[in-house]
């Protein structure tokens, strides 16, 4: 019992540190692919709410590739073309993104809009830049530049 008792602390503080380096990496890395896929360009507002991107193809070829889900795509998802909607599944969390299109020079500005407004703890939006680039090729926009330019 002596020993239980001078290991403890050593032991909770082993386990503290272990939950501490797991929750960042889960938290981390999907940060990190999220800006590499972007290749660095800040393609959404500060709260995430939105998206941006340059997709070379017209509206109708983007509405019906978004009919044909591809069992390697980065997310699981659905698409509702009557409402525009487009909602992520990954680790029991689905996040809805309203889909706007507006074509421009035989390609489509793109922009995601996230469909609540509280505070969603899922990772889901780290992964939207590498699921439209792998997708759809799309090119992300600097958010600034693009924001009023994308529907």
């Amino acid at each position: 019992m002596e020993i239980l008792k001078i290991l403890l602390p050593s032991i909770l503080f082993l386990l503290f540190s272990i939950a501490f380096v797991v929750l960042a990496v889960v938290i981390i890395v999907p940060i990190v692919k999220s800006q590499k896929a972007s290749g660095g360009i800040v393609n959404t507002d500060s709260l995430r709410m939105d998206h941006l991107f340059r997709v070379p193809c017209k509206k109708e070829e983007l509405v019906h590739r978004l009919y044909r889900p591809n069992v390697k795509e980065v997310m699981e998802y659905t698409f509702d073309e009557s409402t525009m909607t487009i909602t992520f599944t990954q680790l029991n969390a689905s996040l809805s993104y309203a889909v706007f299109v507006r074509e421009y020079e035989g390609s489509c500005y793109v922009r995601l809009h996230k469909q609540r407004m509280l505070h969603s703890r899922c990772i889901i939006p780290y992964f939207v830049n590498e699921f439209m680039i792998k997708k759809f090729h799309a090119e992300p926009l600097p958010y600034e530049q693009y924001k009023d330019k994308c529907a």
